[in-house]
């Protein structure tokens, strides 16, 4: 029924359906890994752009640890420094007690004549004695 020839054609063209149909297919691997490498690409530089911003947070975030530090170590140091001066006050207060009102008292003139400078008043050769507010004799 079927000669020689016509199983040659037919294996042939068979062969060339099975390779059409393999490239097609490869094509559209082809294509789809190209999408998608493309898309990895994108993700990686999203992803360093972000590691690099997060490395810098980090370093921003440990700078502001250390300052932090400082201020705590500084804040606990003059906290020492001041319970130690109270000490000493209580215990000139209980010593002698007209000493710390007349150290008030002068505190208080002192504070009294600053605001009469800063509320305009003229300086006066007194007033270089006065440590409150050099700030207003310099004016």
């Amino acid at each position: 029924m079927f000669g020689f020839n016509q199983y040659v054609l037919i294996g042939v063209g068979f062969l060339i359906l099975t390779f059409s149909v393999y490239f097609w297919y490869a094509q559209g691997r082809i294509e789809t890994m190209a999408k998608e490498s493309l898309a990895n690409q994108l993700t990686i530089e999203n992803q360093s752009k972000s590691i690099a911003q997060l490395n810098l947070d980090i370093f921003e975030i440990k700078q502001v640890n250390t300052f932090l530090s400082n201020v705590e170590r500084n804040s606990t140091k003059n906290a020492a420094e001041l319970a130690d001066k109270l000490e000493d006050m209580e215990r000139l207060v209980k010593e002698s007690p007209l000493v710390v009102q007349d150290m008030i008292n002068e505190s208080m003139a002192f504070r009294v004549r600053c605001f009469a400078l800063a509320t305009g008043a003229t300086p006066t050769k007194e007033d270089e004695l006065n440590k409150s507010c050099p700030h207003l004799l310099k004016q």
